[in-house]
C-alpha cells in the first residue's frame, strides 16, 4: 500500500508544475515591427537621399535598420530614418530597408534609385588638355592630357566618347576610363583629325592617306579607303559616306557598309592663301548634296548619281583656316552659308537669295541654328542673327580661336573664349556662368545628354543632333 502511495505522490510532483501554470504565465510571443514606407527620395546631381516612415512596434522594442543597395549592405543597425550616398549618373539601383526589433522580429520595404541624367560638355584647350565638364555642377568631371594638340571633333555612341589625337581612344563619358585604344599610323604634334559617328559606327579621317570605318565596341577597322589629306569631317546619310579628296580635288562617294566606291564629282577650285584645301563637310538633305568650294561656288548634286543640279557663285573665293571651313546649315526651305565676311540665306531648292548680311569681319566658324536664330563666332565677336530676316539681334565681344563653333541647348549658348568656357543667355549674350581654363579653347564643344540619348554637336560635325 505504501508502495502505491509513493508512486502516486511521485507522479503528482512530476505533473504539478504543468497543472499549476496558467495561460497567463506562458512567455510572450514577440510581435514584429509594423509596416513602413518610403517617404521621399531626393536627388542632387550624383547624390541621393532616402527618407522613410517609422514603423510601430507592438512591443515597444527598439528598432534598427539595415539598408541594402543592389543586394549589398551599405548601412547596418542604424536608428536613423534617412540615408544618403553617391551613385553614378544614368544608373538605376534596387534598394531594401529591413527594420529589426530587439527580439529579432523584422519587416521590410523596397525602393528604386533612378539617378539623374548626366549633361557633360566636352572640349579641348590649346595646351592639349581635354575636358569633361559637368554643366549640372559647373565643375570639371575629369580631364585628360593629350600627346598632341586636339583641334578637331569629338563624337559619341552610348557611354563612350571617341577622341582622336595621336591615337584614337574610346573613353567612358563619366570617368574618362579608356575602354580601348587604336594606334594611328601618323604622329603629328600639331594636328589631330576628325571623327564622326552615325550611332552604329565610327568614321575617322586619317592624316594623309585616307579614311576608315571602325567598330565602336572594339575599334576594329571594317574598311578603309585612300584619299589625299582632306581635313574636314566626312559626311554621311543612311547609305553613303561622302569624302572630299584634295588631290583632284573631288567629292568621292562610298557605300557606308562595304566601303565600295560609287561615284565622284570633280570640284573646280582656285588656290587661296592656304592652298587648295577643302575642309568643308558635305551636307546631305532630301537626296541632295550641298557642297561649297574655296572658289566661291555652292554646288548642289544628286546624292544618287552625282549629277550637278544647280550651282551659285557667292564670292570670288572662300578662305579657310587650316583647312577648316564654315559648314552650311539647313532649316526648312532655307540654306545658310557663311562666306568670307557675309552670311547668306538661300532657297535650298533654287538657290535664290533670301537675304545677305555683311558682318564686317571674316568668319570661319560654322553657324548653329536654334529657335529661328543663328549663332556663330568670328575671331573677336559672337553673333546672334534672326534667321528669317538676317537682322543682327546682338553681338558680344569675345576673342576666341578662329574655328570655334558654338552650340545651344535649352536657351544656353556654350562656347570657348579668352581664358574661359562660357554659358551665355540666348536673349542677349550675357553670362549665365563662366569657367576659367587659363588658355584658349581650340575645339568646338559637344554636349552629351545621358548615354548619348541626345547629343548636341556643333554644325561642322556631321554626326546627327
Amino acid at each position: 500500500m505504501f508502495k502505491n502511495l509513493f508512486k502516486v505522490i511521485t507522479l503528482l510532483i512530476i505533473w504539478l508544475p504543468f497543472f499549476s501554470c496558467s495561460k497567463e504565465d506562458k512567455p510572450k510571443e514577440n510581435r514584429p515591427p509594423g509596416e513602413f514606407k518610403i517617404e521621399s527620395i531626393q536627388y542632387e546631381n550624383q547624390n541621393y537621399t532616402v527618407n522613410w516612415t517609422s514603423p510601430s512596434d507592438p512591443d515597444d522594442d527598439l528598432i534598427t535598420f539595415d539598408i541594402y543597395i543592389d543586394n549589398e549592405k551599405i548601412v547596418s543597425k542604424t536608428i536613423n530614418q534617412s540615408i544618403d550616398g553617391i551613385l553614378p549618373y544614368n544608373s538605376t539601383h534596387s534598394g531594401r530597408i529591413i527594420a529589426t526589433d530587439s527580439h529579432g522580429g523584422n519587416s521590410e520595404t523596397n525602393f528604386t534609385l533612378e539617378m539623374p541624367t548626366s549633361e557633360i560638355l566636352f572640349f579641348a584647350d590649346i595646351e592639349a588638355n581635354f575636358y569633361a565638364f559637368d554643366i549640372r555642377t559647373r565643375e570639371v568631371l575629369w580631364t585628360d592630357k593629350m600627346n598632341a594638340q586636339l583641334r578637331q571633333l569629338h563624337s559619341t555612341i552610348g557611354d563612350q566618347i571617341f577622341i582622336n589625337y595621336e591615337d584614337l581612344s574610346s573613353q567612358d563619358i563619366l570617368t574618362g576610363e579608356i575602354k580601348w585604344k587604336k594606334e594611328s599610323t601618323f604622329h603629328i604634334q600639331y594636328d589631330s583629325w576628325n571623327i564622326s559617328t552615325d550611332g552604329n559606327a565610327i568614321y575617322r579621317k586619317l592624316h594623309d592617306n585616307g579614311a576608315e570605318r571602325l567598330d565602336p565596341e572594339t575599334g576594329e577597322i571594317k574598311w578603309s579607303v585612300s584619299v589625299l589629306e582632306s581635313k574636314g569631317p566626312m559626311g554621311f546619310d543612311d547609305k553613303n559616306v561622302y569624302l572630299i579628296d584634295r588631290n583632284a580635288p573631288d567629292l568621292k562617294v562610298y557605300d557606308k557598309v562595304s566601303g565600295e566606291r560609287k561615284w565622284s564629282f570633280v570640284i573646280p577650285y582656285e588656290i587661296d592663301e592656304f592652298g587648295e584645301q577643302f575642309g568643308h563637310t558635305p551636307i546631305i538633305h532630301e537626296n541632295k548634296i550641298y557642297l561649297r568650294s574655296t572658289s566661291g561656288f555652292l554646288y548642289v548634286l544628286s546624292n544618287e548619281s552625282g549629277e550637278l543640279l544647280w550651282k551659285k557663285r557667292l564670292t570670288s573665293h572662300i578662305s579657310n583656316y587650316h583647312g577648316n571651313e564654315s559648314v552650311p546649315i539647313l532649316n526648312d526651305n532655307d540654306l545658310f552659308i557663311v562666306a568670307l565676311d557675309k552670311i547668306y540665306s538661300l532657297d535650298k531648292d533654287t538657290g535664290n537669295t533670301n537675304w545677305v548680311r555683311n558682318l564686317g569681319t571674316r568668319v570661319y566658324s560654322s553657324p548653329f541654328l536654334y529657335q529661328n536664330h543663328i549663332y556663330f563666332s568670328s575671331d573677336e565677336n559672337l553673333f546672334c542673327l534672326n534667321a528669317s530676316t538676317g537682322e543682327i539681334k546682338w553681338t558680344r565681344n569675345m576673342p576666341t580661336f578662329l574655328q570655334i563653333s558654338p552650340i545651344v541647348y535649352e536657351n544656353i549658348i556654350y562656347t570657348g573664349g579668352n581664358g574661359f568656357y562660357y554659358a551665355l543667355n540666348t536673349n542677349d549674350g550675357s553670362d549665365v556662368w563662366r569657367h576659367p581654363i587659363d588658355t584658349y579653347s581650340v575645339t568646338s564643344p559637344t554636349l552629351v545628354i545621358g548615354e548619348s540619348e541626345e547629343v548636341i554637336y556643333p554644325s561642322l560635325n556631321p554626326s546627327t543632333n
